[in-house]
């Protein structure tokens, strides 16, 4: 067995085998089979003793090679497919709640509808979890079928200013927009084939709207929002991508 010479060995305790010039944190360099566990460890001495939001470049360049680790192990959340771990960092708002747990939050938009997913980093345990999701905008359908009213009482709810819409052109104006200026966000034209809200003049609710009703109605009654389904882009959930 070829003797690696002790400047050139994987700084990971007790390892022999050398380490790659690709595979150095921070001044360390290790081995590829070690290489994940030193990103980890320089994570966890960033945020040590760290309360609420670490902004440091130390802490969003380890934190990126850090989700790429665990994208390579596990894959992608069906909230985060198709973002690099570049992407992540940038748009994420992290909040770190112990030294081995931080949240964050990540906006997306799949059609002109934008939707906030909601995730876990769980350091202890290497695991990317997905919590929830929120979409920004439901139909007056999937409002009603959350609260059990007809669409009929819903619009009248709208008429009366006692509930707060939109137009959908609104948001499909908003949309164009976004692409004319090349938004990050958008990576496609709004196509009326991908959504549920086709007529424009379809009025669509905010989701504070429905968190609001949520306050006023007994505990238990149908809320969108909960787990990791994708809602449709007429407000009901389905498996989407």
């Amino acid at each position: 067995m070829e003797i690696v010479p002790n400047e050139q060995r994987c700084r990971w305790e007790d390892c022999s085998r050398a380490a790659g010039p690709a595979h150095t944190v921070y001044g360390r360099a290790y081995c590829p089979q070690h290489y994940f566990s030193g990103v980890e460890r320089a994570l966890l001495d960033e945020i040590r003793g760290v309360e609420g939001t670490c902004r440091t470049a130390k802490f969003h360049n380890l934190l990126k090679r850090y989700i790429e680790g665990l994208l390579d192990e596990m894959g992608a959340p069906p909230g985060l497919a198709k973002l690099t771990p570049s992407q992540i960092v940038g748009r994420g708002v992290f909040s770190l709640v112990t030294e081995n747990r931080m949240l964050f939050s990540i906006e997306r938009h799949p059609t002109f509808i934008p939707i906030t997913y909601e995730f876990e980093v769980d350091i202890k345990n290497r695991r990317l979890n997905q919590l929830s999701w929120e979409p920004h905008y439901v139909s007056v359908a999937g409002f009603a079928q959350a609260f059990q009213f007809s669409t009929m009482q819903v619009r009248r709810l709208i008429r009366a200013g006692q509930l707060e819409a939109v137009r959908a052109s609104q948001l499909q104006d908003l949309w164009y927009t976004l692409m004319l200026e090349r938004s990050e966000r958008v990576s496609k034209p709004w196509d009326p084939r991908l959504s549920g809200f086709t007529p424009r003049h379809a009025w669509l609710i905010p989701f504070t709207e429905v968190k609001r009703f949520s306050q006023l109605r007994e505990p238990g009654v149908g809320q969108p929002g909960q787990g990791t389904a994708e809602p449709d882009q007429g407000g009901n959930r389905s498996g989407g991508q």
